[in-house]
Order: C-alpha cells, then structure tokens, then sequence
C-alpha cells in the first residue's frame, strides 16, 4: 500500500574481529576498532604494505616477536613460529619452508609483508588499494571510498567538510 514500515533486520552486523586497517605513510594502524601508534610509518613496498617488524606485536592478537640482530627475527603467535630475515623471500613456519614477498631493511629497520604474514599465522586475508591495506578473516574488496575513509582515520588524508564534497562532486559530473 505504499506505506513505510520499519521491521527487524533478517541479519545483524557483525564488525570484523581483530582486523588491522594501513594506510602508506601512516604512523598509527586501526586495529580491533581503536587507533595503535606505530613504532615506525607503514610502507608500501613493492606493491604490499609493509610494518618495522617489532609492529606486527601491535597489529595481531596475541603475536610476540624476537629479533636476532637487525636483520632477522621471529614471530609467534596464533600457535606457530615465523622466522624470517631481510632479503629473503623464503620463511620458515614451524618446520616447513613459505615463499612470502621479501622482507627489507629500510631506514635501518626490518620492514616485513603485513598481509602475508597475517595470512600465514591467522589465515588473514588481505583487501588492498589506493594506498591501503585491510587485513580481516575475510575477503573483500577495496574501494576508493572505503580507502579514503581509512587514510582519513590514520591521518594521511586530509579531513573535508560537506560542502567540499559538494565542490568535489560538481567538479567531477561538471553538474
């Protein structure tokens, strides 16, 4: 009959627990809904947003992490054991050899693949683009949108107001 009538949802929204959110340059992930301060900017290396190995303690629940020398370390958690070392694409999981992208020193620190660590030690899957990394339990997509909202809580994209959007807009549909 046209009239309007406000039910229940069928499903309730659940947010994903213990994701990690990244942006290039950023100093701070948002990880499990709240803001963490890096110990160094994430990058994005080679097509993949790497973290100062030492961060990834801050990014997955439960994770430790035990460097030998700068160059190297060890990462446990969720009940395996990472090894892994600057310049190498080969890790070792628990007993058995991975090809992951390299780790690499930059600015004299170890820098380590955020995604492909997360996917070997939690199953994570990584949703990446426009200078941005979601690591979840589960697959998605990147949109550009989506992106600019995480670059906008990490604080490497500026904060707009309504009426910039609106600028924004008639700029683009020239309306």
């Amino acid at each position: 009959n046209g009239e309007v009538v406000r039910t229940e949802a069928n499903k309730t929204f659940e947010s994903d627990k213990d994701a990690v959110a990244l942006a290039d340059g950023a100093d701070k992930a948002y990880v499990n809904n709240c803001i963490v301060q890096l110990s160094a900017p994430a990058k994005l290396l080679r097509g993949n947003m790497y973290v100062a190995v030492e961060d990834m303690a801050k990014l997955l629940p439960g994770a430790s992490i035990e460097k030998d020398g700068e160059m190297s370390a060890e990462i446990s958690c969720g009940g395996h054991t990472l090894q892994l070392a600057a310049g190498n694409r080969v890790v070792v999981l628990d007993e058995y050899l991975r090809d992951i992208s390299m780790s690499v020193m930059e600015d004299g620190r170890l820098y380590v693949p955020a995604g492909d660590i997360a996917g070997l030690l939690l199953g994570y899957k990584t949703t990446a683009g426009h200078g941005v990394c979601y690591l979840s339990e589960n697959a998605g997509l990147m949109s550009y949108d989506f992106a600019y909202i995480i670059r906008q809580l990490l604080g490497t994209e500026g904060m707009t107001e309504p009426k910039e959007w609106v600028a924004e807009e008639k700029k683009i549909s020239g309306r």
